[in-house]
């Protein structure tokens, strides 16, 4: 599955993070995104649609999307093709355009835990 978390830093300079919850306050949660990314059409619309939800509810700016090690595992395999790639940015564009999506490398997945 994919989870988010919320990160900003404190008007003290310090880095703080909350996993990110639903109106219910139930942790956010939704499919992973390779599989959607397969799948694509409307579960990719719906997914990202959820995104924006979440981007709404936290009030997050900016809102940076990070895949890792599965996201790099799918292109590197073949799963992930440029064309599903372009897909997830065109959506977020339309639907959730204030949201920024980062593949990071090994190096950053690393240095972001």
């Amino acid at each position: 599955y994919t989870r988010a978390s919320l990160i900003w830093r404190s008007g003290h300079g310090k880095v703080c993070w909350r996993q990110a919850t639903d109106k219910e306050g139930v942790r956010w949660s939704q499919r992973r995104l390779v599989d959607v990314l397969i799948e694509g059409g409307d579960t990719l619309r719906e997914w990202v649609c959820s995104v924006q939800a979440l981007v709404e509810l936290s009030g997050a700016h900016p809102v940076i999307m990070g895949a890792t090690g599965g996201f790099r595992e799918a292109e590197a395999d073949g799963r992930i093709q440029p064309q599903h790639t372009k897909a997830l940015h065109d959506m977020l564009r339309e639907f959730a355009p204030t949201v920024q999506f980062w593949c990071l490398t090994g190096d950053e997945e690393a240095h972001a835990e």
